[in-house]
């Protein structure tokens, strides 16, 4: 008698409590809009997207007029001067530099005095 009860648990679980799931979060808005064309460079890129995404599985890219990435042409410029664990090394750092900034911000942490720019 135990297992009927059971199973008409679970039914009444997946009936009643079924909701939507989607296993990929969506672009809801992006500002400049999707396949625009601007004429000068935006000062920022926003992207509004339905749920929370994964850092590690998330890509953006950014083209020119041609196509062409826009961050290639300034990686070209790097690569002219440094190594490429040089490169990497550079690059690791500038990353860790925007993400403890946007923290800060996020958190309200003001500027310290540490470094005064004139």
């Amino acid at each position: 008698m135990r297992i009927p009860s059971i199973l008409i648990s679970v039914a009444l679980l997946l009936v009643v409590g079924s909701v939507s799931a989607y296993a990929h979060a969506m672009l809801d808005h992006a500002e400049p809009q999707v396949d625009s064309t601007v004429n000068a460079a935006p000062r920022e890129v926003s992207l509004t997207f339905t749920e929370n995404l994964e850092p590690a599985f998330s890509t953006m890219e950014v083209t020119g007029p041609s196509g062409q990435r826009v961050d290639d042409e300034m990686f070209a410029r790097v690569r002219k001067h440094f190594s490429e664990d040089e490169t990497v090394e550079l690059v690791a750092i500038a990353g860790y530099e925007n993400m403890r900034s946007k923290m800060n911000v996020a958190l309200g942490i003001e500027a310290q005095g540490f470094c005064v720019l004139k």
